[in-house]
């Protein structure tokens, strides 16, 4: 059974680190937002386990009210299985009821069509954060 549930940040880490930043310290993995107020982090769940998170910072685009999807990561026996589509898919409820109409995010280039299919647009050109690799950012209005 697949259950989407809030999760705490705490929870996201080890996840995000194995899958995200593998081999750097879990510290790594702490971003700035992950303990501020408006922040929300969610986890799919399989029979139990926890497969995948993302969590969901209040942020702006284009100067308007947005959230912003950080540390996305799915373990990787579990990917290709429809759970990083399930997670965003209640995470844009979420949003929307919060009356916000957009989330955005700087998608690794390896991403780009994941997030293609489920409704998200390139804005800009390609760029590095170092250690991480190219990313771009994506955005879809909800």
């Amino acid at each position: 059974m697949r259950r989407v549930l809030f999760i705490p940040a705490e929870t996201t880490y080890l996840l995000r680190n194995e899958i995200l930043r593998p081999g750097l310290p879990i510290e790594s993995v702490h971003f700035n937002g992950d303990l501020v107020a408006g922040t929300f982090h969610l986890g799919v769940f399989v029979d139990g386990t926890l497969a995948c998170v993302g969590s969901f910072m209040l942020s702006e685009f284009n100067g308007m009210p947005a959230y912003q999807l950080r540390g996305m990561a799915t373990h990787e026996k579990f990917q290709q299985q429809g759970l990083g589509r399930l997670l965003l898919e209640k995470a844009e409820k979420i949003v929307f009821a919060n009356d916000i109409k957009s989330i955005w995010c700087n998608a690794r280039e390896i991403a780009v069509p994941f997030y293609t299919k489920l409704g998200y647009h390139t804005h800009g050109d390609f760029f590095m954060i170092e250690g991480v690799g190219n990313h771009v950012v994506m955005a879809k209005d909800l």
